[in-house]
């Protein structure tokens, strides 16, 4: 989304459209689920606090200082859960292989 400005106005007209069709929504959907909106509450605040501890994840929100080498990883769910949104994973990865610069050639003709 941060990279793609035909993405993020396709995005921003749905969402607008959407909202312009059911104006009172979420205003009823609260009024007739209290349990949503308490459940609600108690996770942003939760969310608040990670935020202020720096592990919120947004649509492109790493910031790897290094890029991933090539090599050979595992990916598996991270055990601490932090705020993902658009469908995103959060992983561990752990490095199984580091690579070691261009491999030798398999046959005399590759030389």
């Amino acid at each position: 989304m941060r990279t793609d400005a035909d993405y993020r106005d396709n995005q921003h007209r749905a969402q607008a459209s959407w909202r312009a069709r059911h104006p009172d929504y979420w205003r009823q959907y609260r009024a007739a689920h209290p349990a949503y909106r308490e459940r609600n509450s108690v996770l942003q605040s939760k969310r608040n606090a990670r935020r202020r501890l720096g592990v919120d994840a947004n649509m492109d929100g790493s910031q790897n200082a290094r890029p991933l080498t090539d090599g050979l990883y595992i990916l598996s769910p991270a055990s601490e859960v932090a705020i993902a949104k658009m469908n995103a994973y959060i992983v561990h990865i752990a490095v199984l292989l580091q690579p070691f610069g261009p491999s030798a050639p398999d046959c005399k003709e590759m030389m």
